[in-house]
């Protein structure tokens, strides 16, 4: 080829290289949604591979078809009408009340963004701050997987949070589309709390929050929800569920990065079995960690300690349901009922509740210590039903004095340590106000031994639980002396 017809064809090249970058850029500017494909789509969601990617869009490119999809319309009906499913007058009223909480919380939050994008003060244009809650970038907030069902022409959409009946949830979707490993369960409860969260998903699918709200599902309505917890408990319970308690990931990564950073020594080989000290997390430590009060320390950046509101945020999820830890029978039922799947309910009797629970839990201890052999250089079979019993106490299931018990000689077998906690609970024969009421007085005299400065670290941590779900940000059962 001639240079002069080379250098011709480059420019040729170029130029049209050039139009696509323009058209390419002009679509973004139109629609602002294209900028959070990037920051969110790819960056955040993990769940959505390539191949699942050109199976949503249905076009190898996920570009143009994210450009081009329309804004979820969650919010655009009153809180009366997403709520109208709800024949409960008392459940109507509950849900609207929720509802507007969380409106008005999205309004203030993307107020305050949109007037430091724009460098002004606008207070009054609600309608365009609920609109424009899609378009905007925020890196705080992260997506997270979505579980889903088709229920007839509903496509239920539920964002899972951690400590917040998550076992259960998992459970009852795992049920409905019989992901059970081949087995055949008769109830959720048959599937073990192992298999429930660290077994790989093959007829269910977990989609990308991202996706899920802006998706079009063609022949389905949506029905999107969420449950959220008391957020002084939920740090709580993750404490005694992750440190005193066994915990594979919790001891293997979070442990020993609290270690480090308060300058202890980490993974030490004990010299003496279960007297290693490595793994013993002091709950003050694992609040610093957890709320990032050290600029050196970023913090754990797990699911578990996350704010519920940024996990699944519900100005990007725009939940239909928002249900509550604290009336989890009552609240389960009515969304369940929506589907009639009232027969998946989370077990109403209180007593077989913790029976069960028992059963859950000590199971899982059993299988990560005895069965996988984790952490067996630090604890024994004395120490394993130790932490069980000391956890259980913390719970309120068994009473102080249940720590002088006689522990078994050896743990010969699953079934034998959980008909040994199980037969301790049906013994002393508690009530729900005895085992509530003592669990609220280890969590608030735990509480009241941090710092004030860490207390009020927490309160900061979680200031969008606090605002969005209608939580008290300074209970005086844990901030007054």
């Amino acid at each position: 080829m001639r240079p002069r017809c080379r250098h011709l064809t480059w420019a040729v090249v170029l130029l049209m290289l050039t139009v696509v970058y323009y058209l390419d850029k002009g679509k973004s500017n139109s629609s602002a949604t294209f900028r959070r494909t990037s920051n969110c789509f790819f960056k955040e969601t993990k769940a959505v591979t390539r191949q699942e990617t050109t199976l949503m869009t249905g076009q190898p490119s996920v570009f143009s078809w994210w450009s081009e999809v329309p804004r979820n319309p969650a919010f655009t009906s009153s809180a009366s009408e997403t709520c109208a499913r709800f024949s409960d007058v008392a459940t109507h009223r509950t849900c609207v009340e929720r509802q507007e909480r969380v409106r008005a919380y999205c309004v203030e939050r993307f107020r305050d963004q949109l007037n430091d994008k724009a460098g002004n003060n606008d207070t009054d244009d609600t309608e365009r701050y609920l609109a424009a809650g899609d378009a905007l970038d925020d890196d705080t907030y992260r997506s997270v997987d979505v579980l889903s069902y088709e229920a007839g022409s509903t496509l239920l959409l539920f964002c899972s949070v951690h400590k917040v009946a998550s076992t259960y949830w998992l459970r009852v979707f795992r049920f409905l589309h019989n992901d059970t490993n081949g087995r055949e369960v008769r109830t959720p409860q048959s599937i073990s709390k192992h298999e429930t969260h660290l077994a790989p998903f093959t007829s269910s699918r977990a989609l990308a929050l991202d996706y899920v709200t802006r998706r079009l599902h063609p022949g389905l309505q949506d029905f999107r929800c969420m449950f959220v917890r008391e957020p002084y408990h939920r740090l709580w319970a993750v404490y005694v569920d992750k440190f005193v308690l066994p915990d594979n990931f919790f001891w293997s990564h979070h442990a020993w990065q609290i270690k480090k950073m308060f300058g202890f020594p980490v993974m030490a080989k004990a010299t003496t079995p279960g007297t290693s000290p490595c793994f013993n997390v002091s709950f003050e430590e694992f609040v610093r960690y957890a709320v990032k009060t050290s600029p050196r320390w970023p913090g754990p950046n797990d699911d578990h300690v996350t704010p519920a509101a940024r996990l699944c945020d519900p100005c990007t999820l725009k939940p239909h349901f928002i249900g509550h830890f604290e009336t989890l029978a009552h609240d389960a039922h009515q969304l369940l009922q929506q589907f009639s799947l009232t027969d998946l309910d989370p077990e109403s009797d209180f007593k077989l509740h913790v029976l069960n629970n028992m059963h859950t839990v000590t199971q899982f201890v059993y299988e990560t210590v005895v069965e996988q052999r984790h952490f067996r250089h630090c604890v024994t079979d004395f120490d394993l039903q130790d932490r069980l019993l000391r956890a259980f106490i913390l719970n309120g299931y068994l009473p102080p004095h249940a720590a002088e018990v006689r522990h078994l000689a050896a743990l010969r077998s699953v079934g034998e340590l959980v008909a040994m906690m199980q037969e301790l609970f049906t013994s002393f024969n508690r009530t729900e106000a005895e085992v509530r009421a003592q669990r609220d007085s280890h969590l608030r005299q735990s509480y009241r031994a941090l710092p004030v400065d860490l207390l009020h670290a927490v309160r900061t941590y979680y200031r969008d639980d606090f605002q969005a779900f209608g939580y008290d940000p300074q209970p005086a059962d844990i901030f007054q002396p």
